[in-house]
């Protein structure tokens, strides 16, 4: 019989391409604690990744040299499984109703970037996993993973003292994606290691896809109070597609996600207030709109960032603790899994570590953390 850990292993390669979770990428830990909203500032080496078209408003040569993220889904579901298999119950056609529901996600991430005036390039790595069992009647396993590194690179021209449009190319290797884990397949979870083998090798597939992103933003004078921004952005111009380097087919493409946001931020007698709003995947109809909203609030105090927002319809919570030379987040979310928000709501978590460095024209270190100092520069 298979045993609870190779089921484990199998899951993260096999899924289905039904389940209505809205994929996003290169969402920072301080985002997801704001209800997904990104709120730029002078001084942020990863704003390039957000939208090229903000780094004409960048101060200065800024390294985001490491961003480390780590999620995790319900931890209830993990102590389910780990109870299963100390009591060596291995998953079968005979008992695979008592997983039903049982949804185990899984996330890791790392990115480096630069950003100077008018140009940035970025590189990032991200891992995912996750897998649940659905339909007692008719047994299916959804599951998603994917693992991908990419490089991005490009830059932003003034259209005038405060607006800017930027563009960028980007190169990524992909693999994994959704596959369909029926109860034909699920059969095999009675069979052979080396059917169990060949089922696995058969479902991981590679690419590589190459694609453009672009970006439009707009800003108030910096004397107008909440100093508000606008930007535009338009990611995966037209979809990225990928050419198959390993497996029977090449990953899904991966479609355009067309973001508006609205965002201000202003510095008060002892504290700093930022937040916004954005509306993602504008293009996209198959999408309700009540998942395509994020509304976000972040108020900073000493050292501590407290965060609250709406991700899909649904509260997140996060704090971020600044110190010298780095930046430790942590954000409480959920997002909906269903086709509309209130039908299948998911908790997640996740923890984050940054480390943003300044540097000014000569490459001498002039800062670091840069969030609380822009606000402080633009008064």
């Amino acid at each position: 019989m298979l045993s609870l850990r190779n089921f484990l292993f199998l899951t993260l390669f096999i899924s289905t391409a039904q389940a209505a979770e809205i994929y996003e990428p290169l969402e920072s830990v301080r985002q997801l604690g704001m209800g997904g909203v990104y709120v730029f500032n002078e001084h942020d080496g990863a704003s390039f990744m957000q939208n090229p078209g903000y780094s004409c408003f960048v101060k200065g040569l800024n390294w985001s040299l490491v961003g480390m993220e780590f999620g995790a889904g319900d931890l209830n579901n993990y102590e389910f499984l780990k109870t299963k298999y100390e009591n060596n119950e291995t998953p079968s056609m005979s008992n695979i109703s008592d997983f039903m529901g049982k949804d185990v996600y899984a996330k890791v991430g790392a990115f480096s970037s630069i950003t100077t005036p008018c140009f940035g390039t970025s590189g990032y790595y991200t891992g995912v996993a996750e897998f649940q069992v659905q339909n007692p009647a008719f047994p299916r396993l959804d599951t998603f993973y994917m693992t991908e590194y990419g490089f991005t690179i490009g830059g932003a021209i003034p259209l005038g003292q405060n607006l800017s449009l930027g563009l960028a190319a980007k190169r990524i290797s992909r693999t994994g994606g959704p596959y369909s884990f029926g109860p034909d397949s699920l059969s095999a979870l009675n069979g052979s290691d080396s059917a169990l083998q060949e089922l696995v090798e058969s479902v991981q597939n590679s690419g590589v896809g190459y694609g453009l992103d672009a970006g439009l933003v707009a800003r108030a004078d910096d004397n107008m109070p909440l100093h508000p921004m606008a930007s535009l952005s338009w990611r995966d111009v037209g979809s990225t597609a990928f050419v198959k380097t390993k497996g029977t087919d090449a990953p899904e493409r991966q479609k355009d996600n067309l973001i508006l946001g609205l965002t201000f931020e202003q510095e008060l007698p002892l504290i700093g207030i930022a937040g916004g709003v954005e509306y993602r995947h504008i293009t996209d109809t198959d999408e309700q709109i009540s998942k395509k909203i994020h509304m976000g609030l972040e108020a900073s105090l000493a050292m501590i960032d407290w965060r609250v927002g709406l991700y899909q319809g649904y509260y997140s919570y996060g704090v971020g603790v600044n110190f010298w030379f780095m930046q430790l987040d942590a954000a409480l979310y959920q997002m909906e899994k269903g086709i509309y928000a209130g039908q299948t709501p998911e908790r997640r978590a996740q923890i984050g570590l940054l480390i943003d460095l300044e540097f000014d024209p000569n490459f001498k270190l002039v800062g670091s953390g840069g969030k609380r100092r822009s606000l402080k520069q633009r008064r």
